[in-house]
């Protein structure tokens, strides 16, 4: 086990050293990519390259307005077994908040914008990216978890890192066990955690 996660947590850092030091030259000279570079691991920036690019084959159809919020339908052309094939999606925007939503769900199952927010947001002037949807999990200045993990080899144990989440996690897992036995307690330490993770985040 210990052998496994030594692995897991020197490709990790690899994969972090390339992230931040090696740089692709952007595809296109929108905002939105150079930032997506910027933030994104580099596995996550090369999703959202092709979904940048991929906005080439959709085209607006047609849109509803009420007030702040619009309804677009946007066409997306592909091929399937050699002929050309075109479905239609829905796009919701608000514009007061950039809020945005596709029926496609892609933000939802892979975490990036998918091409047909991407072409209304641009069709509106939106060309970055909000923080809201730029998920912690694909941001390569994020340290993994499992790399915090309490090991017994070389030195890394004993760092600083590992040392406070040994610490938490034994605390954490003291909570679990006293609120595990009811719906109630497990709730009030729900809602203990939210109110931590709010007042960590800002």
């Amino acid at each position: 086990y210990e052998n496994a996660l030594k692995v897991k947590v020197e490709k990790e850092k690899q994969e972090d050293f390339k992230s931040s030091s090696i740089g692709f030259d952007c595809g296109t000279h929108y905002n939105m990519e150079k930032q997506a570079q910027e933030v994104y691991t580099i596995s996550k920036y090369k999703e959202f390259h092709e979904e940048l690019i991929g906005k080439m084959y959709c085209d607006y159809v047609s849109h509803k307005v009420n007030g702040a919020n619009f309804e677009y339908q946007i066409s997306e052309d592909f091929m399937m077994e050699g002929k050309k094939k075109r479905l239609y999606f829905k796009v919701w925007l608000n514009e007061d908040d950039n809020e945005v939503q596709c029926n496609c769900r892609m933000l939802e199952f892979r975490g990036i914008l998918c091409r047909h927010t991407i072409y209304v947001f641009l069709r509106h002037n939106i060309d970055l990216i909000a923080e809201k949807y730029i998920m912690r999990r694909w941001r390569k200045d994020v340290k993994r978890c499992h790399t915090r993990i309490e090991i017994n080899y070389e030195s890394y144990s004993l760092t600083p890192e590992a040392q406070r989440c040994h610490k938490m996690q034994k605390a954490f897992d003291e909570i679990k066990e006293l609120a595990n036995d009811s719906d109630n307690k497990c709730m009030i330490v729900m809602t203990w955690m939210d109110n931590v993770k709010e007042e960590l985040s800002k």
